[in-house]
């Protein structure tokens, strides 16, 4: 009876249990998406009965009497707030707003909160101020002015080594509407400063006073040892108020505001005397690399891109280093300018080379190593990647010999569908019809070479056709590329068409008008890949382009005779 009353214990607490669990999936969405409430102030540090004002805001749409303001009475006067609702939608998601203000005074001085406001589940966050003395007005005027523009900043190193860039990092608060606000990057002597990216703008609430916050970087240089003075970042601009005049007229007021950031010191370190080479100061340096096509076989003339990719950290563009191989003489190699960009603190130089075989064989692609010194370790490095080991390949080409033996083919085909019916009916004429075979014999004779003219002529019109339109329909659509290639300035695509092109005609690579299209590419290939900027014209090649159809149609037409070259066979 007991283990009977145990068990149904057992089963309810489980049914509670899985109750409770489901009503907690059930309520954690609202739980993880209740309103919130924020509460700020105009100003955080006033005069005795000085008023100011308080906003509370919630993300949620409520009823105007959903705020009490009564934790208020005991320190405070206020008035009647004024209630705003608001609503938008941003990306689709529709976002409700409730916001109350109140005009406030403080009943005595000293450090004073203002109680957190509690509205449905969530509460705001309590704020302390400052009330002092009517009197010194003058003086709370001013600490309020401080505190309504704050400059802070901060470096991620002050002890470096010549040529070796560390961050400076700007914060400006603002708590005030201001005019004409700018901002000083900050020097010294010996020191390169560059701004690095572009202002990131955010808001922020600091002791329930709403500012508006600007983050700025400086990339920051040093070019020469010894102990060096970094002077701070500067600010300045105006305050705008409103002063409340007669008949509702409020003529603002500029009060200007400066502000200086603090000097720093720099303890910036010669470069070792033990140390030759190329001086590259750093964190960390990688060296990386991407081959396309990845194969170990290329053909003569295909292109193969290189890209190079060297990161160096807390660096600047202009002490990135430039990027040299000697290739041998049996390839082209053709450099694009470098592409820089900066990642999480890396300056990211980016090097695209195109190299292109021009002889078979066995081909060796040198590797590339990069010597630097690490400011952690105080020691020499070496990044390293690897060079590729290549199999030049010649263009394949159709043999005279497969051609030949394709002509004898068709010509056997063609005696012996009509040699042996002219011999079967002479044979019957001959046995049959003796006594006028002479008759018949002319008759036939006469026959015979009209049917054989015919299929001749029939014959060698439909390959002709045949060797025209398989031309066209082969080689058209390859210099259309080539030909747009050439309208777009595209190096590449023009030498692989024009590769393409001389696979299809192989009877034309010597002409004249093929190595003017070739010499053109060349000068192409030259102007978008040299060191040196250089002008480049598409007309001439163009010309050459125009020049090439003509030709190989006419050449063409000597092998029309081949049979796979008739589409409708």
């Amino acid at each position: 009876m007991k283990k009977l009353l145990n068990n149904k214990k057992n089963r309810q607490s489980k049914w509670v249990s899985l109750f409770l669990i489901a009503l907690l999936t059930i309520l954690s969405p609202a739980i993880a998406f209740a309103a919130q409430v924020e509460a700020t102030v105009s100003k955080n540090i006033v005069g005795l009965n000085d008023v100011f004002q308080l906003t509370v805001k919630i993300d949620d749409s409520v009823n105007a009497n959903a705020l009490d303001l009564s934790p208020l009475d005991a320190d405070f006067n206020y008035g009647t707030p004024s209630v705003s609702n608001s609503t938008s939608m941003i990306n689709g998601a529709i976002s409700r707003s409730t916001e109350w203000n109140v005009a406030l005074a403080a009943k005595k001085m000293g450090k004073i909160v203002i109680p957190s406001f509690r509205i449905g589940a969530t509460e705001s966050q309590p704020i302390t101020i400052t009330v002092e003395k009517n009197r010194n007005a003058s003086a709370t005027k001013t600490t309020q002015d401080q505190q309504a523009v704050q400059l802070l900043t901060e470096v991620d190193k002050s002890s470096l080594y010549q040529g070796e860039t560390f961050s400076y990092r700007v914060e400006l608060r603002i708590g005030a509407q201001m005019s004409q606000a700018s901002l000083t990057a900050p020097y010294g002597d010996g020191l390169d400063v560059v701004q690095q990216g572009d202002d990131r703008q955010t808001e922020t609430v600091v002791n329930g006073r709403r500012y508006i916050v600007v983050t700025r970087y400086y990339q920051i240089t040093a070019e020469k040892p010894g102990k060096i003075t970094l002077n701070g970042a500067k600010f300045s601009g105006n305050i705008v108020k409103g002063n409340r005049g007669g008949f509702g007229f409020s003529p603002s007021v500029n009060i200007p505001v400066k502000r200086t950031a603090e000097n720093i010191a720099l303890e910036i370190k010669a470069k070792p005397e033990s140390y030759t080479g190329l001086w590259i100061p750093t964190t960390d340096l990688k060296l990386e690399q991407q081959w396309q096509p990845q194969n170990s076989t290329v053909k003569v003339g295909e292109p193969l891109t290189r890209l190079i990719t060297l990161k160096i950290k807390n660096t600047s563009q202009s002490n990135m280093p430039n990027i040299s191989l000697e290739y041998p003489s049996s390839v082209r190699s053709y450099n694009e300018k470098p592409e820089y960009s900066n990642q999480n603190g890396y300056t990211v130089m980016t090097v695209k080379q195109v190299i292109i075989p021009r002889k078979e064989g066995k081909l060796s692609l040198p590797g590339l190593s990069v010597n630097w010194f690490n400011t952690v370790t105080g020691k020499e490095q070496t990044s390293s990647i690897d060079g590729m080991k290549l199999t030049v390949m010649q263009e394949e080409a159709n043999t005279s010999s497969a051609l030949n033996n394709q002509e004898d083919k068709i010509a056997n085909i063609t005696d012996t569908n009509v040699a042996p019916s002219t011999s079967s009916s002479v044979t019957k004429n001959d046995s049959a019809y003796a006594s006028i075979w002479p008759w018949l014999t002319a008759l036939m004779t006469i026959l015979w070479l009209g049917t054989t003219i015919a299929l001749l002529k029939a014959k060698r019109s439909k390959q002709t056709r045949s060797a025209v339109i398989n031309s066209e329909a082969v080689t058209v659509s390859t210099l259309e590329g080539l030909q747009q290639a050439a309208e777009r300035n595209e190096p590449i695509k023009a030498q692989t068409y024009f590769r393409q092109w001389k696979n299809e005609n192989l009877q034309l690579v010597g002409s004249s008008e093929a190595q003017k299209v070739a010499h053109e590419i060349e000068i192409m290939m030259n102007a978008a890949y040299s060191k040196q900027a250089t002008t480049w014209k598409n007309d001439a090649l163009l010309q050459a382009i125009k020049a090439l159809p003509t030709a190989s149609t006419k050449k063409s037409q000597s092998r029309s005779h081949l049979a796979e070259l008739d589409p409708n066979k």
